[in-house]
């Protein structure tokens, strides 16, 4: 006898289904690279941060084997200075090559350059390369480019007058005129608050330059950004304080880095939502963590 049950076939996933499951695997996956690239950038500024904190040890080790006194931010050997603001006593500043003192961090100039790129020797042959140990520690993970070092220090931190510069010294007599000692640092008895003073800083010198030269700096008196940090986080800064701990700031305006990047060196951050000296928000972020408690904090 001939059954005549017939088996059901079984049944094909029509077209509106098989859209919707590759739709669904396809949110599943861009979460998924989304969560990834998160973590990835975590882990690298978690990284950066590290660097950035061996830096600013690196920096405190140097001071304790020099009788107290700090590395200088500079990265050339600029012979004997003299600095003078006006109404202050003579100060005199032997360094370089000239008497055999030099300690500046890094020694970017001939021959540790090529044309305007360091060379290792630049980062090995600086003063504070014994105390850091590793080329590699001077690179942030989130520098994009392929230069060796992507951190400056501050040019508030190891001078008697930031980035010792005598256009920068009369600072001093706008905010101390009586003493004209609060911009020396050139000991780490001097830093009055270091946990709130910034000593190492993201900085991305990319103003003719295809390394960070000198010292970070921005302008005490007014909401001038003279350097400006690197922004590679993105909108996000890191950096280290002279005590070795660490911050990251997030910038308070989005259009900020497309602004100095365009406008280069010495912008002007107007304020916004106010006025005074708080308005200029990001720049007053960083004026208050520049010398706090040697100099007097803006309004």
């Amino acid at each position: 006898m001939i059954d005549m049950r017939m088996s059901k076939a079984p049944r094909a996933f029509s077209l509106t289904e098989l859209l919707v499951v590759v739709a669904i695997l396809a949110l599943l996956m861009a979460l998924l690279i989304t969560a990834i690239a998160a973590v990835q950038r975590t882990a690298r500024v978690t990284k950066c941060l590290h660097n950035q904190r061996q830096i600013a040890l690196a920096c405190a080790s140097y001071a304790s084997s020099n009788a107290g006194r700090l590395v200088s931010p500079l990265t050339s050997s600029p012979g004997t200075l003299t600095l003078t603001p006006p109404g202050c006593p003579t100060i005199s500043y032997p360094t370089g090559t000239l008497n055999n003192e030099f300690h500046s961090w890094t020694a970017s100039f001939a021959p540790n350059m090529m044309g305007s790129t360091e060379l290792e020797t630049a980062i090995t042959k600086g003063a504070l390369y014994p105390y850091v140990g590793s080329v590699l520690l001077y690179r942030s993970p989130l520098d994009p480019g392929t230069r060796l070092r992507s951190y400056s220090l501050s040019a508030f931190v190891g001078c008697h007058s930031p980035d010792e510069r005598t256009s920068y010294s009369g600072w001093e007599q706008y905010y101390e005129p009586e003493n004209c000692q609060n911009l020396n640092t050139t000991a780490m008895s001097r830093i009055q608050q270091p946990s709130k003073t910034i000593n190492c800083i993201t900085e991305d010198d990319n103003d003719g330059f295809n390394y960070n030269n000198q010292g970070w700096i921005i302008d005490l008196t007014n909401s001038n950004w003279v350097d400006w940090p690197a922004f590679w986080d993105p909108r996000n800064v890191t950096y280290a304080m002279v005590d070795g701990s660490t911050e990251r700031y997030e910038v308070a305006r989005p259009e900020l880095p497309g602004l100095i990047d365009a406008f280069g060196h010495w912008y002007y951050e107007a304020p916004v939502n106010g006025s005074g000296w708080r308005a200029r928000r990001d720049w007053y972020h960083f004026r208050i963590r520049c010398l706090p408690g040697n100099v007097p904090n803006p309004p």
